[in-house]
């Protein structure tokens, strides 16, 4: 089958909890070396941020990829991100290394070996279309990704409408 892989420890290294999506309605929550079930508050960016700088003070990687899990597995589309400084696995380093070790990669020319890698870089919704279709070619449903971006564009163009005539238009701007 098909694997996407996307796998750090760096929540544990922050003492974050680990998040498992795709199991009902709500998340599940496990807490790192306990097991206990609730929702968490989450760590405010200057508490991310600190400890991110301890970390890289200490010289000590953020990202550690299971070569022994890559190697056995094999996984067909490997997809990682390059949007946030402070979580991004350094792609030219972390990911290609273990890749490389794992024989997904050529060390010498940096070509996947029998898998695709695609490094996602969205900044706007726009690239994330794109990086939709992308994915969905990658594993192989490359029409249903078309179909789902057609929709989601839709479903946008619905949104606006429905909004372009409200008395108050609010002036937002959201930093990650």
């Amino acid at each position: 089958g098909r694997h996407i892989v996307s796998e750090s420890k760096l929540k544990s290294k922050l003492g974050h909890n680990s998040h498992h999506f795709g199991e009902g309605d709500h998340p599940y929550y496990n807490r790192a070396g306990g097991g206990a079930h609730g929702h968490p508050l989450s760590p405010s960016a200057k508490q991310v941020d600190s400890k991110l700088a301890e970390i890289r003070n200490r010289k000590e990687t953020l990202f550690n990829l299971d070569v022994s899990w890559l190697s056995i597995t094999r996984p067909g589309t490997i997809i990682t991100q390059d949007t946030c400084v402070s979580c991004s696995p350094d792609s030219a380093s972390v990911v290609s290394r273990a890749l490389v070790q794992a024989g997904l990669m050529d060390k010498v020319t940096g070509k996947p070996v029998g898998c695709s890698v695609l490094n996602l870089k969205a900044y706007i919704l726009s690239d994330m279309f794109q990086h939709l279709v992308e994915v969905g070619s990658a594993c192989g449903v490359y029409e249903s990704a078309v179909q789902l971006v057609a929709s989601l564009r839709h479903r946008l163009r619905v949104v606006a409408q429905a909004v372009s005539s409200a008395s108050y238009q609010p002036r937002v701007i959201s930093f990650e």
